[in-house]
């Protein structure tokens, strides 16, 4: 019973390390054979909707309410160049796309202009000296989407520094935007503290500040405290502007600003925002949270007749949307429990749910803009949280500048030339799921029919196999001895010595038995032990490790039960204790 238990375990483990690898990447998308864009109505008119047989409907950027000016606002970008769109939960944002959003809509109001909460350049904080080349190539492209874009401001994020200060302070300098900081010092100069935009008669005064407990031990950034800092910025505010607050810090950190500083109006969250369309009022003052990764933009529009309080036009009533947002709840939690989809691979149920919760979210849309309150001798604001959806157009040209990067990284990979990092001394080493199937054939034949033995073509059809962001989740043995390294995951091997030696050519692509069950090795010269049972491999793994791929950015709608019956099968069962 505890052997079952412990396979059990070990293909639960497996399922998940194997559905993250298949599903998660930095920029993989599997739902087409062209370059990684979506949908393009401009360049693929004959695109269809996921799950559907009909045109997919072009999107267009639409203004809610009466004619005001609007303040257009992105968060926590992180060098994103396209979605991920492994699954359909994450097939919004594109650099390319989000150019064309943003200047089709400023066309749309009598005054526009955008500001930044920070985060731009990297999605983490450290880069490893074998991706420099790819990240500054890749940088080299958000530049070119930054300057098509009319952001006029932005406030450094923790992320922002993973080069360093000084690489920051260059590439910014490339651009038109203006970075602020009230209280930061950069490699000892001063940063402005906030900058005013005129909106034709329309003020908008942007002040930024950064949580200095982000900044720990960045070297270059010197942040003296928020709040002092604030109140003598806010001090050169016109009394008749819009106040808004670039925060780098999370919401509980915003919100503690604008308590402290009742003054301001709006608080943006620059510091991981959360996926919502909700303001959180803090006395006087709303948060806005346009969610990362370019994949909301958010749109703040804007009557001001004079000094005051400005309203939230929207109006609807509080118990209409809680029984809607309860429905929202209800049809989520029935998607969770089905097994992931891509686009065109739904499953019926999964189509009609969602199409159920598209639904729901125009109706919540519309009830929250029809009862608008927007008198024209008063001062609101209408905020609202656009998802860069598929159907919206791309930028040509950035569009362009993208899939040129793409094919680039197959050249910057092989210029490296990195070398394979050696087996260590008397350990296991990665072998590939073809050394694996000549015992478990049954096994191997399952699991080539799964999503995790295509995980590698998903990657070559969209010119990311080479792709350092990408192939490690798509891959065995990734960066590990005697695994593989980007460029090298197809090579000659030799395992054992004398007249068990075995020459073979080893192959990490896909994701496979040892994702899951550990470098295989030891186990293939001598699988099982003097009782027959097997020896020198795992038969279970620890959640931690399918969770290095199925991060909440690649697979939001993770559910460990539902995973895990996509990769148990004939040969490979899901047992009972």
């Amino acid at each position: 019973m505890k052997e079952q238990s412990n396979i059990r375990r070990m293909l639960l483990s497996g399922f998940l390390v194997i559905a993250a690898c298949a599903f998660a990447g930095a920029s993989c998308e599997k739902t087409q054979k062209k370059d990684p864009t979506p949908v393009t109505p401009a360049a693929d008119a004959g695109a269809t909707d996921a799950g559907s047989s009909k045109p997919a409907e072009v999107k267009t950027p639409k203004a809610v309410g009466p004619d005001a000016p609007a303040i257009i606002i992105s968060s926590g970008l992180k060098g994103y160049t396209e979605p991920c769109g492994c699954t359909l939960d994450i097939m919004l944002g594109g650099i390319d796309r989000i150019v064309k959003f943003v200047n089709d809509s400023t066309e749309l109001y009598p005054a526009a202009a955008m500001i930044d909460a920070g985060d731009l350049l990297f999605d983490r904080t450290e880069i490893l000296e074998h991706e420099l080349k790819q990240e500054k190539a890749r940088v080299d492209l958000i530049v070119k989407g930054l300057n098509a874009l009319p952001i006029e401001a932005t406030v450094p994020g923790q992320r922002d520094f993973a080069l360093g200060t000084e690489f920051y302070l260059e590439t910014i300098s490339k651009t038109k935007i203006a970075p602020l900081g009230a209280n930061a010092k950069l490699n000892g100069k001063q940063l402005a503290g906030n900058k005013l935009i005129d909106l034709k008669g329309t003020k908008v005064f942007v002040v930024a500040a950064m949580d200095p407990t982000l900044f720990e031990g960045v070297e270059g950034v010197e942040l003296g405290d928020a709040d002092v800092a604030l109140n003598a910025a806010l001090k050169t505010a016109p009394k008749d502007a819009a106040i808004v607050l670039l925060g780098q810090g999370d919401l509980k950190w915003v919100k503690d600003r604008l308590k402290a500083h009742p003054q301001i109006d709006f608080g943006v969250v620059g510091h991981d925002p959360r996926e919502t369309d909700q303001t959180d009022l803090v006395g006087n003052a709303f948060t806005l949270e346009p969610y990362d990764q370019g994949r909301y933009m958010g749109v703040l529009k804007l009557n001001l007749v004079g000094p005051g309080e400005i309203a939230n036009a929207r109006a609807a009533s509080k118990a209409d949307l809680e029984k809607i947002e309860r429905q929202i709840e209800h049809v989520n939690s029935s998607i969770d429990r089905l097994p992931p989809a891509t686009p065109g691979e739904e499953s019926p149920m999964m189509v009609t749910l969602r199409e159920r919760l598209d639904k729901l979210k125009a109706q919540r849309l519309e009830l929250k803009n029809a009862k608008l309150e927007t008198p024209a001798d008063k001062n609101w604001f209408i905020w609202s949280s656009v998802p860069m959806e598929p159907e919206y157009a791309v930028d040509p040209e950035i569009e362009k500048a993208r899939v040129e990067y793409n094919k680039s990284l197959k050249a910057l990979v092989q210029a490296a030339d990195r070398p394979i990092i050696p087996p260590e001394a008397g350990k296991p080493f990665f072998i590939g799921t073809d050394q694996c199937a000549t015992c478990h054939v049954t096994q191997h034949e399952f699991w080539k029919k799964t999503s995790h033995g295509k995980a590698w073509s998903t990657l070559e059809e969209r010119h990311k196999d080479f792709d350092q962001g990408c192939v490690g989740c798509h891959s065995v043995g990734y960066e590990k001895p005697g695994g593989s390294v980007v460029g090298k995951f197809v090579y000659d091997a030799t395992l054992g010595d004398g007249p068990t030696k075995l020459e073979f050519t080893k192959d990490l692509t896909n994701v496979g038995c040892e994702n899951c069950h550990g470098p295989g090795s030891m186990h293939r010269m001598q699988p099982v032990d003097g009782n027959g049972k097997p020896q020198h491999i795992k038969l279970e793994g620890p959640v931690e490790t399918c969770q290095q791929c199925h991060v909440p950015e690649h697979s939001p709608r993770f559910n460990y039960d539902n995973y895990i019956k996509m990769i148990t099968g004939e040969g490979h069962e899901l047992r009972s204790k």
